[in-house]
């Protein structure tokens, strides 16, 4: 039976490997997921990830001569007397880590250099999230009318665009093949 696996594997083609190394990944990730949501784990993941986000987002701003004040109870980050960004567990980009993550380990490429892409690729989606939660702030702040634009659409595909283009980066430079 593993001998057929084996030469059945053997003869996909790398778009067919990726698929399903990808669609594998993805299940599990669903699985890990649904079980940290049933035990209750992924919230206070999210409440120390918020908090962390929060600290962060402030010091930029106080880097960049702003007063904010952090409201950990709420999760919540203003600029007075402004209201304030709240930051959810929807907000913390954790999918998009993990998509970015999941596409570069089922990707045929040079594992070695997917040792250290992906956390630099994740350090940059992480600044990139702290920076759009500090953007927003400021925008509350200065231009509230703006907010629900930036916050719903623009933020979010210049994430996805972002995310587009650290994977082509990497294509080009590691990939194995150049056609799927």
């Amino acid at each position: 039976m593993m001998r057929t696996l084996q030469s059945s594997w053997l003869k996909c083609t790398p778009l067919e490997r990726f698929l399903i190394k990808g669609g594998a990944l993805w299940v599990i990730w669903k699985l890990i997921h649904k079980l940290f949501n049933f035990l209750d784990v992924f919230n206070s993941c999210a409440d120390f990830l918020s908090a962390t986000f929060l600290i962060l987002a402030k010091f930029l701003l106080l880097l960049l001569g702003f007063h904010p004040l952090v409201d950990f109870g709420r999760h919540c980050l203003a600029i007075l007397p402004a209201d304030g960004v709240v930051v959810l567990s929807g907000c913390l980009g954790i999918q998009n880590l993990v998509y970015f993550t999941l596409f570069l380990v089922a990707y045929p490429g040079n594992t070695k250099s997917k040792y250290y892409y992906i956390p630099i690729g994740l350090f940059i989606l992480l600044f990139n999230n702290i920076f759009r939660i500090a953007f927003l702030a400021w925008l509350l702040y200065s231009y509230p009318s703006l907010f629900e634009t930036f916050h719903q659409s623009l933020y979010q595909d210049f994430t996805y665009l972002l995310i587009f283009f650290l994977w082509y980066l990497w294509i080009k430079k590691y990939s194995k093949i150049s056609t799927l």
